[in-house]
């Protein structure tokens, strides 16, 4: 949930779908699910997608973006494209944990802090559905934290593609999809949220 992919100004809000599916109504779930956990003291952590000033670390997939990228300066560490939206309400205490692929594990100490922590269970949200949000989640299961996904806070590149990722994770049962009504009658009331 980063300016680069929910804001207007982002640098990849337009080249990923302009604006991504379902957006409009993603972010204000994503901050009711945010507030949730904060009042329920359930950890939040977020990750932060972000390259270095040459792209040196952005690796292949990223390729196909990298010109427009470095004409934009989207997604430099650090940087206001990188940021997580304010919408999302914040809390200095929550975690953030930067990452440089799509797969929020890949290269980082996410795993550490979970497990520093105690958490044994994730409740995922977040965007892009059928890029970052379904790469972390199978990392997720393949580390054995049961996920419960919630669809209606995470947006794909179109509806067809957040569709299909949910639809093949749930179907393996790399995550359980749900809703945030279901989440905030239940699981959000006792899951960690990352």
């Amino acid at each position: 949930m980063q300016n680069s992919f929910c804001h207007p100004d982002g640098a990849l809000y337009r080249p990923l779908g302009a604006p991504l599916a379902g957006i409009e109504d993603v972010v204000p779930s994503c901050r009711a699910a945010v507030r949730a956990a904060h009042r329920s003291d359930i950890p939040v952590l977020f990750t932060r997608h972000g390259f270095a000033p040459d792209y040196s670390d952005a690796g292949p997939v990223f390729t196909q973006y990298a010109d427009h990228l470095a004409e934009r300066g989207g997604l430099l560490r650090g940087s206001w494209d990188s940021e997580i939206i304010e919408d999302l309400e914040r809390d200095p205490t929550d975690e953030v944990i930067d990452k440089n692929r799509m797969d929020s594990f890949y290269g980082t100490n996410l795993d550490q802090v979970l497990q520093s922590q105690g958490i044994t269970s994730l409740v995922l949200v977040g965007v892009v559905t059928n890029a970052c949000v379904e790469s972390t989640t199978r990392s997720a299961a393949m580390r054995d934290y049961p996920v419960e996904l919630l669809a209606d806070c995470c947006a794909g590149v179109t509806r067809e593609h957040h569709d299909m990722s949910l639809e093949c994770l749930h179907a393996y049962q790399f995550a359980n999809v749900t809703t945030l009504a279901d989440a905030l009658s239940g699981s959000l009331a006792g899951l960690p949220v990352g």
